[in-house]
């Protein structure tokens, strides 16, 4: 977790796990990232399942 202020005495809480992050995706989404944007978003890291649990992205 990360902690923020501000001027008008505000706290935010920032997850900043990248599991949570990606579990959140996958539970939104329902599908893995496709080879496409894997390579959008990725580069040229080899491509692996963002969920797991479902089936490969196209």
């Amino acid at each position: 977790m990360l902690a923020s202020g501000s001027s008008d005495n505000t706290i935010i809480l920032w997850d900043v796990a990248p599991r949570s992050w990606m579990a959140r995706a996958c539970c939104i989404a329902n599908r893995n990232l496709s080879q496409a944007e894997w390579q959008q978003y990725m580069g040229d890291r080899p491509y692996r399942k963002t969920c797991p649990d479902l089936p490969a992205g196209e």
